[in-house]
């Protein structure tokens, strides 16, 4: 400003946007070659992810843990609802934006609510770490 130095900032910003992209799509080409599925690869990284080896980690976490008894439940049962959602998409069927506890009926229902909530809370720990 002193000096009457002009710098186009935007466009500095916009290439740093785009050198992430690049390094996040030879990162994809790498990991494919080594073996990683190619949907582990697209739920790890986002737009935001500079920590190349960070991705790398999850990657393989993510992986290890979906090749476990735990990991195929998750999958089966992740698969399952949505098929369930999408069966009730197509006959128009409203679903709600939120749960109410209060509604439930059976002990069973409340316990799959909790154990949801614990799950829910446990994998954003992990993902944090």
């Amino acid at each position: 400003v002193e000096n009457d130095i002009r710098l186009a900032l935007a466009a500095i910003v916009g290439k740093a946007s785009d050198l992430l992209s690049f390094f996040h799509d030879r990162l994809k080409v790498y990991l494919r070659d080594q073996g990683a599925r190619h949907d582990l690869i697209d739920a790890v990284i986002t737009p935001q992810s500079d920590d190349l080896l960070q991705i790398v980690r999850r990657v393989e976490a993510l992986g290890s843990f979906l090749d476990t008894e735990d990991g195929k439940n998750l999958l089966a049962g992740t698969k399952r609802a949505a098929n369930i959602l999408a069966a009730e998409e197509k006959k128009k069927t409203a679903v709600a934006e939120t749960v109410e506890p209060a509604l439930f009926r059976a002990d069973t229902e409340k316990s799959l609510f909790a154990a949801v909530n614990q799950a829910e809370k446990q994998a954003g720990e992990a993902i944090q770490n």
